[in-house]
């Protein structure tokens, strides 16, 4: 969100796109976020902050919201 809010829109869709590519389950989850890595917790999981921002972004990418209202 902060790239597409800083009007850097390329450099968005490169991150969103890796994310996607890399990170996110056949039933759409996103996989793999970390928690707190410095006391190993939760250091590979889905996390519903990590689904709530990649959805956020891609949304706001798609034009659905306005990057600047977030």
């Amino acid at each position: 969100m902060a790239l597409l809010k800083l009007g850097h829109r390329e450099r968005a869709v490169r991150v969103l796109e890796e994310l996607v590519r890399t990170q996110l389950s056949d039933d759409g989850r996103l996989l793999d976020g970390c928690y707190d890595l410095d006391a190993g917790t939760a250091t590979r999981h889905q996390l519903v902050w990590g689904d709530f921002f990649l959805t956020y972004a891609l949304a706001a990418l798609t034009g659905l919201v306005e990057p600047h209202e977030a």
